[in-house]
């Protein structure tokens, strides 16, 4: 999908849930709804530390906007994500005691 104005060819994303430092497989807008538009924020492969998350976050920048035409890219990232965070804990929880 090309440029859309269309608010309607976009999904919404908290931007909390962005992983910090690794690129997104998907571009990422922002809206203003003031005057109806969008705004390229984040070009594919572009990625957020985590220290400019922290930041947008605390100025009340708290949703972005994803086209739906790369929903399965958005969908996987987070899969992926899941499973890194997943193999994390376990791997914690097997350095405890039992």
């Amino acid at each position: 999908m090309g440029y859309s104005r269309n608010l309607e060819d976009y999904f919404e994303i908290q931007i909390e849930r962005l992983i910090p430092d690794r690129p997104t497989p998907f571009d990422l807008y922002l809206y203003f709804p003031l005057n109806e538009h969008l705004l390229l924020w984040r070009k594919e492969g572009d990625s957020l530390s985590a220290k400019a998350q922290q930041r947008y976050l605390r100025r009340g920048l708290v949703s972005a906007w994803i086209p739906r035409d790369q929903e399965g890219a958005w969908r996987e990232y987070l899969g992926v994500a899941l499973q890194e965070r997943a193999r994390a804990i376990l791997a914690e929880l097997r350095k405890q005691p039992a």
